[in-house]
């Protein structure tokens, strides 16, 4: 799994989100805003993220 993960965060460099929330609610009016969000993934931890299955395998019971 940390393998697909570390693989995922190189071809996927960045995950965008749009969030939505009521500003005002105040009767019959009701105000939503939009939040806009983006999570960037750096190369070195895609890098990293299969380093503890590697990790793991190198160890012998």
């Amino acid at each position: 799994m940390p393998i697909l993960l570390g693989i995922a965060g190189f071809v996927v460099q960045r995950i965008d989100l749009t969030t939505e929330e009521t500003a005002i609610d105040a009767g019959t009016i009701e105000v939503e805003a939009q939040q806009r969000r983006a999570i960037t993934i750096p190369d070195v931890a895609a890098g990293a993220a299969p380093a503890p299955a590697h990790a793991r395998a190198r160890v012998k019971p």
